[in-house]
């Protein structure tokens, strides 16, 4: 019988590094979009392959965000949300592919480049207040304090 080659001690890795695509999202803040959502400031960056569309993208951010929206339809709220791009206000399609630095506003209505969103009426911000402080206080939100359902923060 043939004798077999000793094998190696350690077996070669295969590295496939993949550079992953960083897309910073943003919830609009025109009225519209408070209305939907009643709660102002919400942004994250997600991570996504290349080859991923946007709508994919789209899903992970609202993974991330759907957890400071104080009502119990947050997800649904947030996927019926249009995508814009944040520099042109150009509204995108979910089968548009993702791209690496893409700044998106997920909103109601499209934002305008270079101009803050327009003041909310006082009923609209009235409303969303109530809506927001009774849903925090229903799901527990408002015992940690501070604005963590608020969140203007990156997650």
């Amino acid at each position: 019988p043939q004798r077999q080659p000793p094998l190696p001690l350690a077996l070669p890795v295969r590295r496939h590094i993949r550079a992953m695509y960083k897309i910073h999202f943003s919830v609009g803040e025109d009225e519209a979009t408070l209305l939907t959502v009643f709660t102002k400031g919400l942004q994250c960056d997600v991570e996504v392959a290349p080859g991923k569309n946007l709508e994919f993208a789209k899903n992970r951010a609202v993974d991330k965000l759907w957890q400071h929206i104080p009502f119990c339809h947050a997800a649904a709220a947030l996927t019926t949300l249009r995508l814009f791009e944040a520099s042109t206000g150009n509204e995108l399609s979910d089968t548009d592919l993702a791209e690496d630095g893409m700044q998106l506003v997920l909103a109601q209505e499209p934002p305008v480049p270079g101009q803050a969103a327009k003041e909310t009426s006082e009923a609209a911000t009235a409303f969303a207040s109530a809506v927001s402080s009774m849903g925090r206080h229903k799901l527990g939100l408002d015992a940690r304090g501070g604005n963590a359902a608020n969140g203007a923060e990156k997650t």
